[in-house]
């Protein structure tokens, strides 16, 4: 149960990060476009941010809490800013 919170709070991380792109005027994309864009850097995304809360998840015992599910929707949202580079205004 702890693992599958960890992970929703990462992919809406995710799904932050566009939603911020978005509200800027940076992307004017629906979400799945903006993860279609460039699927290598989305995919690479994707799987960083889960080896991120696996790694989270695998170092002890976690403690479910809010600055553990803080944890994991900023690393979601900083590893999807950081990984997924798309062109402007797609």
């Amino acid at each position: 149960m702890t693992l599958l919170l960890l992970l929703l709070a990462a992919l809406f991380g995710l799904f932050c990060h566009w939603l911020k792109k978005w509200a800027r005027g940076q992307t004017k994309a629906e979400f799945k476009a903006y993860m279609l864009s460039h699927r290598k850097h989305s995919i690479a995304s994707v799987c960083t941010t889960l080896g991120a809360v696996a790694t989270l998840y695998t170092v002890g015992d976690v403690v479910l809490s809010s600055q553990t599910l803080a944890l994991a929707f900023l690393s979601g949202f900083t590893l999807d800013s950081v990984v997924n580079k798309t062109p402007e205004n797609i």
